[in-house]
């Protein structure tokens, strides 16, 4: 009798905390959803995203196709270099009386621009960020409050546009805590509470969302790859093997096994931007390899692959494909690996 009743006993606790545990999974949901619509955008409809500081602005634009296009722009208050005389005096400088202050260096300030194709984690973002939601809808509030929420010294804005929708907001001070940030929907109008966690995450530097793979296919969806240069070419399909990875195989000899082309279009795979350029590179670069990726008879992506003399003998390494819309320069050791083993998977 024992056994029986502290059997049952043990399933009750069990589904006391299997109910615990949903109520708990259903409160954070609903919590995470909690809060007044006071934009409603969905990222898919999003047309161009602006937040201003001043000294910086940070845009992103849809691009056709999918996808987005950000641009970060930024004056960075910096020393300026130093001229030849200057130069000569830092290293012999003259003796200073005690208690003579040195002369402050020069500051300069410059402006940098960074574009180049938004990464996941940016769409990700947006997803945190669109719909956009209030916490607390303040309403409309007079001078003296406008001030007190930092609406008056301002310097900050955030506009979002949709297909014929245009809304700016002004960004104010933030809450004790800093958990929430006031925002003035404009011109004139209500003020809202929003989480600050939103904002951070436009306020970003240079290439914080830069998207770094050059195709925007899953390997996995790749059935088929072909690459060729001015002079050869070869096709590899992907095959599955039970208990280990994926193999890439010669299409012409599909029982042929080598560990050579399998790494070769692995690491192909995996070449990464490093900067997206807003011009071609002069002179033109030198042709490499085309690869093209292949889902069925579907193409999916084409990328070119080039290389230009740099400095010291170094080459450097750019590419482009339809998912990049041009020109990016690549992580050199990664790219002169790939290019240098080429010509033996070409001939094997």
């Amino acid at each position: 009798m024992k056994g029986k009743l502290g059997l049952v006993l043990h399933l009750a606790a069990l589904v006391i905390a299997a109910v615990c545990a949903y109520l708990v999974f259903s409160a954070g949901k609903e919590k995470a959803e909690k809060g007044k619509v006071i934009l409603d955008v969905e990222p898919d409809q999003l047309t161009r995203l602006a937040f201003d500081t001043g000294k910086k602005q940070v845009v992103a634009e849809a691009r056709k196709g999918g996808g987005f296009t950000m641009t970060v722009t930024e004056q960075i208050h910096k020393p300026a270099p130093m001229e030849k005389k200057e130069k000569d005096a830092k290293e012999a400088p003259p003796k200073t009386p005690k208690g003579t202050a040195h002369p402050a260096a020069k500051m300069i300030t410059e402006t940098t621009v960074n574009a180049y194709r938004a990464s996941e984690e940016f769409e990700k973002t947006l997803a945190r960020l669109l719909p956009l939601r209030a916490e607390r809808d303040l309403g409309k509030v007079d001078n003296q409050k406008l001030s007190q929420f930092g609406m008056v010294e301002a310097g900050r804005t955030l506009i979002v546009e949709a297909q014929s929708q245009k809304v700016t907001y002004l960004i104010g001070a933030q809450t004790y805590g800093g958990a929430t940030t006031y925002v003035q929907e404009q011109p004139e109008g209500p003020v809202y509470l929003i989480s600050s966690t939103l904002i951070r995450s436009l306020d970003v530097r240079g290439t914080r969302y830069l998207e770094r793979r050059l195709v925007g296919v899953d390997k996995k969806d790749v059935e088929r790859v072909a690459v060729g240069t001015l002079t050869a070419s070869r096709e590899f399909t992907q095959q599955k093997r039970e208990k280990r990875r994926n193999v890439w195989v010669p299409v012409d000899s599909p029982d042929v096994t080598n560990d050579l082309f399998t790494n070769w279009v692995e690491r192909a795979f995996h070449l990464g931007a490093t900067e997206y350029l807003d011009q071609d590179p002069v002179p033109p670069p030198k042709p490499e390899f085309k690869l093209l990726y292949f889902r069925g008879n579907k193409k999916l992506d084409e990328l070119q692959v080039a290389s230009a003399e740099a400095e010291a003998g170094k080459r450097d390494f750019f590419a482009r494909s339809g998912f990049t819309g041009g020109w990016v320069k690549l992580r050199r050791q990664d790219a002169e690996a790939v290019v240098n083993d080429l010509a033996n998977v070409l001939e094997q």
